[in-house]
């Protein structure tokens, strides 16, 4: 049951997304996990409820991950900083899955590295707080559920909003003085007649003439659409577009080779990542070239030091879309003695035959096409 594990540039610090790509029927309303270490091959639990060491003990523990849902036929998960703190990069662990119905799938993973809180979470507590208020007398006393929210999630109400102020009241004035006529009396119609006529007038005019003429002086001074290329080519500017923009794979990596011919390289591969995590495949092969050894180049590039199982996760990634340049590559990479990868042996030969299953059916007379 292969498992992928990302965290996304929006995602705050210790907080990942977890998807299974064959759930087994598993119930995403009542899924509950468990993640386990291998100590002399006897596993030990995580135990996120512990406030001191160990944290991980011997006897199961499970717990309700955070926003389980199913995408298509993959069931996706969430998990937040009281597990995700007690995880070191590039370990093995296995993780337990089970639902309501006696469903129960493991599957092993290598850990990444992550952002992280810059202070250890506070364990959840098992017991309801005691400020909780209690129940009507009418209603029977529930037990406290043993199972803990790895999404730490809290209900915020909206702050009380102050009534407004009565209006004043209308101001009162004095009366007018009331209109006396003098023997010129008829000035008085004239001039409202001869308003009336200017009006008039006016009116016509702006009909045949002026109608129309404002929206085009408007639509001349309307400033034109803010383009992608507005984006400052600056380490800040490629985060404010992440963040708000929230591009796709394609937008992304045309953003990413923009500000790689610029010489912004932080923040092309900041860029570069959004892509691959949204699907571009380009984009995965150039994030996989960066951490491999084989293509690594010590200060010249945004990644300090070369990672051959952060290459071989986002090579597997491209080769799983069917990309036959990414399969070759992980097919050498996981030979590599630096892989902590338990499955690497097995997986280098699993990839170095799809590879060249790959470059069988794309050879010149391959499927009966003509040499």
């Amino acid at each position: 049951m292969p498992t992928r594990v990302e965290q996304t540039a929006a995602m705050e610090a210790g907080y990942v997304r977890l998807t299974c790509l064959q759930p087994l029927d598993l119930d995403p309303a009542t899924l509950e996990i468990g993640m386990a270490r291998l100590d002399r091959g006897t596993p030990h639990f995580l135990d996120p409820l512990a406030r001191s060491e160990p944290h991980w003990v011997a006897g199961e523990r499970w717990f309700k991950p955070g926003n389980a849902r199913l995408e298509g036929k993959s069931l996706t998960f969430e998990m937040g900083p009281a597990l995700t703190w007690r995880l070191k990069p590039h370990t093995a662990y296995l993780l337990h899955l089970r639902d309501a119905s006696g469903n129960r799938v493991e599957d092993r993973l290598a850990w990444l590295p992550l952002r992280l809180p810059s202070t250890p979470p506070d364990p959840q507590p098992a017991d309801p707080p005691a400020e909780t208020k209690p129940e009507p007398a009418s209603s029977p006393t529930s037990e406290p559920d043993d199972l803990s929210s790895f999404a730490d999630m809290a209900a915020v109400l909206p702050e009380p909003v102050a009534a407004p102020p009565p209006e004043p009241p209308p101001e009162r004035r004095a009366p007018m003085p009331p209109v006396t006529t003098t023997g010129r009396s008829y000035v008085l119609p004239l001039l409202l007649a001869l308003l009336v006529l200017l009006a008039a007038g006016g009116g016509a005019y702006w009909w045949f003439f002026m109608r129309g003429k404002g929206e085009v002086e408007q639509a001349a001074t309307q400033p034109p659409p803010v383009a992608a290329d507005s984006v400052p080519l600056t380490l800040d500017g490629a985060r404010g577009y992440i963040s708000q923009k929230k591009p796709n794979g394609e937008d992304a990596a045309r953003e990413a080779k923009r500000f790689a011919d610029a010489g912004q390289a932080d923040a092309a591969f900041l860029l570069y990542r959004r892509a691959a995590q949204e699907g571009d495949v380009p984009s995965m092969l150039t994030i996989a070239r960066m951490y491999d050894p084989q293509s690594f180049k010590p200060g010249q590039g945004p990644v300090a030091k070369a990672d051959p199982d952060e290459a071989s996760t986002w090579y597997e990634k491209a080769a799983d879309k069917g990309n036959a340049e990414a399969m070759q590559r992980l097919g050498t990479l996981l030979k590599d003695p630096q892989i902590t990868r338990p499955d690497a042996a097995e997986r280098a030969t699993y990839w170095a035959q799809k590879a060249a299953d790959a470059a069988k059916a794309q050879a010149p007379g391959a499927n009966g096409a003509a040499p």
